[in-house]
């Protein structure tokens, strides 16, 4: 289950030197990151509620089905990854998970298509403390898709150990103190709304 609440980039804001955050956060790397999302021609995986995307983080590719919900700014979703070199090797690994919701397992069969790619710099550090542990991103860069663009700028918040109780905690002291509210939108569904 990833768990995580994003915030648009606004000029002004660096979450990095955040008195909330600063403190507890580890050594800065930066990734560079190309993503490629794709569907059945009938878009049968928006259809059954999930997206499949191939990913670039710097050396590595990873193919990652995920799918699911948001409140009060904060998504919950269902996202399993798999290592791949190609969308191929991907969806055959994901297709051997048997955490893979069956709902999902017929519209992996394809064919798919290219819907929409991409490009982006991720700076990121690990906010520890107190048995929590939570990955801070900021994302910039370009979506395309249906021959439009759109700019990313946005900062993220991922659990990555600890309670929801206690990142739900953290989350919300830090909107008080910028006047901030979850950004409800992921990168897809605004590369979606490109091609609507």
């Amino acid at each position: 289950m990833e768990i995580e609440v994003k915030y648009k980039g606004e000029e002004g804001i660096d979450l990095f030197a955040h008195p909330l955050l600063a403190p507890f956060l580890g050594p800065l790397g930066e990734t560079p990151m190309s993503a490629f999302y794709y569907d059945t021609p009938e878009s049968g995986c928006a259809q059954a509620g999930f997206a499949l995307r191939l990913r670039r983080e710097g050396p590595e590719s990873v193919c990652t089905v995920k799918g699911g919900g948001m409140q009060d700014g904060v998504a919950r979703r269902v996202e399993i990854e798999e290592k791949a070199d190609t969308l191929e090797q991907g969806v055959q690994a994901l297709l051997n998970r048997p955490d893979l919701p069956e709902s999902w397992r017929e519209t992996l069969s394809g064919p798919f298509q290219e819907k929409a790619r991409m490009e982006f710099c991720r700076l990121s550090a690990l906010f520890s403390r107190e048995g929590l542990t939570v990955e801070l991103c900021r994302d910039q860069g370009c979506i395309r898709a249906g021959g439009k663009e759109a700019p990313i700028d946005e900062w993220e918040l991922e659990l990555k150990k600890g309670s929801e109780e206690d990142f739900d905690a953290l989350r919300r002291e830090l909107e008080k103190s910028l006047g901030l509210k979850g950004w409800e939108k992921s990168k897809f569904a605004r590369a979606m709304e490109l091609l609507a």
